[in-house]
């Protein structure tokens, strides 16, 4: 029997797998897509970052920039109704000789020239005195018990009508008024300042309303009280010997005794 021999199959190789990266994101990104998509989305969230930045630091300049025009326009306004409001100025003087009074006291008899140097009616008008005496120890560097001043006038400033129906003058622009005061000084604090002149100090305010800016408006002012021809201008112990037209009134140096707002 003929035996018949056949060759064997050739064995088949093995199939070669394709390569795959372990890490999750990139296993079968055989062209990079996921790369390519993730570097995008990290320079999208970069540039949406810069433009946040930006759009910030532009709005607060545009914030800044309008605080500075609202401000602007403020001064503006308030420039505008300051001339458009009245402004009181005030000049006191000595119309008197000192003479006995009521109660042991000296009487300063003053008179004030008022005038509206601005632009509407100063309304409710009202003008209020004090006084200081001393002497020569407690003159400051100006010539004046500046800081005993200072406490006084304010009491001058506030709306104390001297009745229940009055409620003050109103002056027109460019008008002028005077009124007449009178201060009551006590002889024996008089006679105790002497040591040996007594110097004389008023101060005052004039209170005022605007209609143009609906509120009250304040004029201050200090005068020294002296005798004419004098180095010190000081006052004797008695004083009723000096005639009136020996006596001068002239406006402390310290501004703020002497100011209007």
């Amino acid at each position: 029997m003929k035996r018949i021999y056949r060759p064997a199959k050739p064995r088949s190789l093995p199939r070669r797998q394709p390569m795959v990266s372990n890490t999750p994101g990139q296993r079968n990104d055989r062209f990079g897509w996921n790369t390519f998509i993730m570097t995008l989305s990290t320079a999208a969230s970069a540039a949406a970052a810069v433009f946040t930045a930006w759009f910030a630091f532009n709005a607060l300049e545009q914030i800044a920039e309008a605080k500075k025009q609202t401000i602007a326009a403020q001064e503006q306004v308030a420039i505008s109704r300051a001339a458009q409001r009245p402004w009181i100025s005030a000049e006191v003087s000595v119309r008197a000789a000192l003479q006995p009074g009521y109660d042991n006291t000296y009487l300063l008899k003053l008179k004030t020239k008022l005038k509206n140097v601005g632009e509407t009616p100063a309304q409710q008008v009202i003008a209020a005195f004090d006084f200081a005496i001393v002497n020569q120890s407690v003159l400051d560097d100006i010539g004046a018990p500046t800081s005993e001043l200072q406490q006084k006038q304010p009491s001058t400033c506030t709306r104390n009508p001297p009745g229940p129906y009055f409620t003050g003058s109103t002056i027109f622009p460019d008008q002028q008024t005077e009124q007449e005061d009178v201060l009551f000084i006590p002889i024996r604090e008089w006679e105790e300042k002497a040591k040996p002149h007594v110097y004389v100090y008023v101060v005052g305010c004039v209170v005022y309303y605007s209609a143009a800016d609906q509120r009250d408006h304040t004029t201050n002012f200090s005068y020294h009280v002296f005798i004419k021809g004098k180095d010190d201008g000081g006052f004797p112990r008695n004083p009723t010997n000096i005639r009136v037209e020996q006596i001068g009134t002239a406006t402390l140096g310290a501004a703020e005794l002497f100011r209007a707002d």
